[in-house]
Protein backbone atom coordinates (compact mmCIF):
# COMPACT_ATOMS: atom_id res chain seq x y z
CA UNK A 1 0.00 0.00 0.00
CA UNK A 2 2.88 2.22 1.24
CA UNK A 3 4.62 1.52 -2.51
CA UNK A 4 1.85 2.56 -4.89
CA UNK A 5 0.77 5.40 -2.55
CA UNK A 6 4.42 7.03 -2.80
CA UNK A 7 3.97 6.07 -7.08
CA UNK A 8 0.44 7.71 -7.21
CA UNK A 9 2.25 10.79 -5.77
CA UNK A 10 5.01 10.73 -7.86
CA UNK A 11 2.41 10.72 -11.20
CA UNK A 12 -0.20 13.55 -9.28
CA UNK A 13 2.85 16.08 -8.43
CA UNK A 14 3.86 16.41 -12.02
CA UNK A 15 -0.09 17.25 -13.09
CA UNK A 16 -0.55 19.25 -10.50
CA UNK A 17 2.33 21.16 -11.12
CA UNK A 18 1.59 21.48 -14.79
CA UNK A 19 -2.11 22.31 -13.67
CA UNK A 20 -0.62 25.29 -12.16
CA UNK A 21 1.73 27.23 -14.82
CA UNK A 22 -0.54 26.50 -17.36
CA UNK A 23 -3.89 27.36 -16.31
CA UNK A 24 -3.96 31.46 -15.67
CA UNK A 25 -4.47 32.56 -12.61
CA UNK A 26 -7.66 34.01 -12.54
CA UNK A 27 -9.20 31.19 -13.65
CA UNK A 28 -6.85 28.55 -11.41
CA UNK A 29 -9.67 29.00 -8.26
CA UNK A 30 -12.53 28.26 -10.32
CA UNK A 31 -10.47 25.22 -12.38
CA UNK A 32 -9.29 23.47 -8.74
CA UNK A 33 -12.53 23.82 -7.54
CA UNK A 34 -14.63 21.94 -10.40
CA UNK A 35 -11.82 18.82 -10.18
CA UNK A 36 -12.07 19.02 -6.40
CA UNK A 37 -16.33 18.70 -6.35
CA UNK A 38 -15.56 16.05 -8.85
CA UNK A 39 -13.19 14.36 -6.76
CA UNK A 40 -15.39 14.69 -3.81
CA UNK A 41 -18.44 13.54 -6.53
CA UNK A 42 -16.93 10.42 -6.60
CA UNK A 43 -16.68 9.16 -3.26
CA UNK A 44 -20.36 8.25 -2.15
CA UNK A 45 -20.48 6.40 -5.82
CA UNK A 46 -17.02 4.78 -5.60
CA UNK A 47 -18.04 3.40 -1.84
CA UNK A 48 -21.77 2.14 -3.46
CA UNK A 49 -19.53 -0.05 -6.24
CA UNK A 50 -17.34 -1.37 -3.55
CA UNK A 51 -20.49 -2.25 -1.11
CA UNK A 52 -21.89 -4.15 -4.21
CA UNK A 53 -18.71 -5.71 -5.16
CA UNK A 54 -17.32 -6.63 -1.40
CA UNK A 55 -20.60 -8.36 -1.25
CA UNK A 56 -19.24 -11.03 -3.97
CA UNK A 57 -15.52 -11.17 -3.05
CA UNK A 58 -13.61 -10.93 -0.15
CA UNK A 59 -11.35 -7.63 1.18
CA UNK A 60 -8.35 -9.19 0.18
CA UNK A 61 -9.12 -10.05 -3.21
CA UNK A 62 -10.74 -6.71 -3.54
CA UNK A 63 -7.56 -4.52 -2.66
CA UNK A 64 -5.78 -7.10 -4.87
CA UNK A 65 -7.91 -5.76 -7.11
CA UNK A 66 -7.72 -2.13 -6.95
CA UNK A 67 -3.51 -2.69 -6.31
CA UNK A 68 -3.48 -3.91 -9.89
CA UNK A 69 -5.67 -1.52 -11.49
CA UNK A 70 -3.77 1.53 -9.77
CA UNK A 71 -0.45 0.16 -11.38
CA UNK A 72 -1.90 -0.24 -14.66
CA UNK A 73 -2.81 3.70 -14.80
CA UNK A 74 0.71 4.50 -12.77
CA UNK A 75 2.20 2.50 -15.69
CA UNK A 76 -0.35 3.94 -18.75
CA UNK A 77 0.60 7.08 -17.21
CA UNK A 78 4.05 7.09 -17.48
CA UNK A 79 4.34 6.29 -20.92
CA UNK A 80 2.04 8.65 -22.20
CA UNK A 81 3.63 10.82 -24.56
CA UNK A 82 0.86 13.86 -24.04
CA UNK A 83 2.83 14.17 -20.04
CA UNK A 84 6.30 14.37 -21.70
CA UNK A 85 5.09 17.70 -23.68
CA UNK A 86 3.89 19.18 -20.49
CA UNK A 87 6.35 22.34 -19.23
CA UNK A 88 6.62 21.48 -15.60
Amino acid sequence: MFFLGFLLNLVNLPISISAVTQIEEEYLSKVSGIINAFALATVPITSFIVGIIIEYISTRMLFGLFGIITSIIFLLQIFNKYLDKLNY
